[in-house]
């Protein structure tokens, strides 16, 4: 994706990993800091933390391009809450905080 002038951010809630394609530092630090965690919470941070950061690469930093790859956030944010999740995502499409060309 980032091949493709994607800003990518990628979480694995379950495994606390992450991976963050692109230039603005504060969005690996931000991943990092959920990641290190040690309330027991980072699981549930880094899900929801996703979809904030592609938030405010699109509205903060004026990102046209942003792809949010989530792995095991259901089990991060349990099954009660998923539509939740998925609803916020959706959002994100639906009413952006600034126009972009393409989220994935």
């Amino acid at each position: 994706m980032g091949e493709f002038g994607f800003d990518v951010v990628y979480v694995d809630a379950a495994h606390r990993d992450f991976v963050a394609y692109t230039d603005v530092a504060e969005v690996a630090r931000r991943l990092l800091d959920a990641a290190s965690d040690v309330s027991g919470l980072a699981q549930l941070k880094l899900a929801y933390l996703a979809v904030d950061l592609a938030k405010e690469l699109i509205g903060r930093w004026g990102k046209k391009k942003v792809a949010v790859l989530a792995d095991e956030v259901f089990q991060a944010v349990g099954l009660d809450k998923a539509g939740i999740y998925v609803k916020s995502l959706l959002n994100l499409i639906e009413y952006p905080p600034r126009s972009y060309e393409k989220i994935v």
